[in-house]
């Protein structure tokens, strides 16, 4: 769980990269909030809803907020926003 009056960030990026990059740039922003990266929508839904090897998560500890890759693998944010 993050702080109080923090928000928790929800990361999807199938790309290493993009996830280093991201995370870099947020480090040079001082963002403190606590990020959690998923590899793909499938991993972001399982995150969200506590499934698979989240399942052991706090289902009230969701992230304050979420950013999504637009070409994640097997998911897209779109396709798992409408499920």
């Amino acid at each position: 769980m993050a702080p109080s009056g923090s928000i928790e960030l929800l990361l999807v990026e199938d790309n290493p990269d993009d996830v280093e990059l991201t995370l870099h740039t947020f480090e040079d922003f001082k963002f403190t909030n606590r990020i959690h990266v998923a590899r793909d929508g499938a991993e972001a839904l399982d995150f969200i809803f506590c499934r698979g090897r989240y399942a052991s998560r706090n289902i009230e500890d969701r992230p304050g907020s979420s950013c999504w890759t637009s070409s994640c693998r097997r998911w897209t944010g779109s396709k798992s926003c409408a499920s």
